[in-house]
């Protein structure tokens, strides 16, 4: 049996974009020609199909793959998902309502992060996040 596209888990998540259709209609014409291969050998066995994982290895899906394969660790541990989108909403509260005096854009940044997390932790973050795309 040979499984091409998502259901092989070729997809790739960089946070500002997915690709993955490529990969399922690449990784479909290779295994198209590693199943006419082996029908030319007169033979479907595991042997004859398994030039498909060596093209594939060979592919620029699993070179893309293994190139970023960094950035799910990134998207696990920090906090991409839930703390940076508060800090971000509330540093924008505070700058985009209505009081007396308007805070500076690193005033209302700080005051958002207070207590949450600190300025190094986030830049460390971005950095690896930058290094990983």
């Amino acid at each position: 049996m040979l499984i091409v596209g998502d259901a092989a888990g070729l997809l790739l998540n960089l946070g500002y974009t997915i690709r993955g259709v490529d990969f399922a209609a690449y990784s479909g014409y290779l295994a198209a020609k590693a199943i006419i291969r082996a029908h030319g050998e007169g033979s479907y066995s595991s042997e004859n199909l398994s030039c498909y994982q060596k093209m594939l290895e060979e592919s620029f899906i699993m070179k893309e793959l293994k190139r970023h394969s960094g950035v799910y660790r990134i998207f696990e541990t920090s906090g991409v998902f839930n703390l940076y989108p508060t800090l971000l909403t509330d540093a924008a509260k505070r700058l985009y309502g209505i009081k007396d005096s308007s805070p500076k854009l690193m005033e209302a940044f700080r005051e958002s992060i207070k207590g949450k997390t600190s300025l190094a932790s986030i830049l460390w973050n971005v950095l690896k996040l930058v290094r990983a795309i």
